[in-house]
């Protein structure tokens, strides 16, 4: 499969094991002109599995770019443009984000089955939702990843699991192009981290004033101290929120 997403880049999906199928991928991306847009994703793989794959792209499709769901970040992160860690061990390095925003590449993490919490599952409390794009705002990450968005069973208005997984875990929309109370909170989770991108673009600009300035460092430090790897596994996500925005709301005030 492709799909474009939102800065042009391409993600792509096969079965590069078959040699006639990688070169025709291939072929096909260089005659539109998108190979070099292209990102070639792995999936959770160990890091040995990585090497192998990246060996292979390098010898033979060399302009790819790799996408990669990763356990936790390691000595192949600087290779992969496009990086994901679980939420559980998304504490990036500070030295590590910076080379990896300096260098033009991607950071961002992921929920799937795990974490238990937070998350947006039928069962999960609300805020939960919410609190996972202020997660990525307080951390200077790029975005969220989640595995699924419409991977429906077979009638998901009358069931909402599959196999023995949490339910909804495989989608956040139901078909006829119906939305969800959890995915309305992710998307004010994305309202959220906006929000927080635009007010330190604006304390950041030429002639920003001292008032601005300063409620956006207290509002950096307050969001840093609130959205933790430590502090995912514990029950405060609504009461995180409610700060969260109390704190950009303070840095708004000051903006305008």
């Amino acid at each position: 499969f492709m799909k474009t997403i939102k800065d042009k880049q391409l993600l792509v999906g096969a079965d590069f094991a078959g040699y006639p199928l990688k070169e025709a991928v291939c072929a096909h991306l260089r005659a539109k002109g998108c190979l070099g847009i292209t990102c070639l994703a792995i999936d959770e793989r160990p890091d040995a599995h990585v090497r192998a794959a990246l060996d292979v792209i390098r010898r033979h499709a060399p302009e790819f770019r790799v996408a990669s769901a990763v356990n936790r970040p390691s000595a192949l992160s600087d290779q992969l443009h496009d990086m994901s860690p679980i939420l559980t061990l998304a504490d990036y390095e500070p030295a590590m984000l910076e080379a990896r925003k300096a260098a033009g590449s991607k950071s961002t993490f992921y929920v799937c089955l795990h974490p238990l919490k937070p998350n947006t599952f039928i069962t999960s409390p609300l805020a939960e939702a919410e609190w996972l794009g202020l997660f990525a705002a307080a951390n200077r990450l790029d975005g969220f990843l989640r595995w699924a968005y419409n991977s429906w069973n077979r009638n998901p208005f009358e069931h909402t699991d599959f196999v023995n997984w949490p339910p909804s875990d495989c989608w956040l929309v139901y078909p006829g192009n119906l939305s969800s109370v959890h995915f309305e909170r992710l998307r004010d989770g994305m309202e959220d981290f906006e929000k927080v991108a635009l007010l330190r673009r604006a304390a950041e600009a030429e002639g920003a004033c001292k008032e601005l300035r300063d409620a956006v460092r207290a509002m950096d430090e307050g969001l840093k101290a609130l959205f933790t790897v430590p502090r995912s596994q514990g029950d405060t996500h609504a009461e995180d929120v409610r700060r969260a925005r109390r704190l950009s709301d303070a840095a708004a005030a000051a903006a305008s």
